[in-house]
């Protein structure tokens, strides 16, 4: 685990996960986050 933290450090922001940008904020990911993880009903159904 140590290894891993060390490398990911050593990575640029760009090649990182940061939950910034990318799938993290696409529309399709955001609805799965309201769906699944926030327990929230889909707008549509709103």
């Amino acid at each position: 685990v140590e290894a891993m933290k060390r490398v990911g450090d050593s990575l640029p922001e760009r090649l990182r996960e940061t939950g910034e940008g990318g799938i993290a904020v696409c529309p399709s990911s955001i609805k799965l986050k309201r769906k699944y993880i926030d327990k929230l009903p889909d707008e549509e159904e709103e």
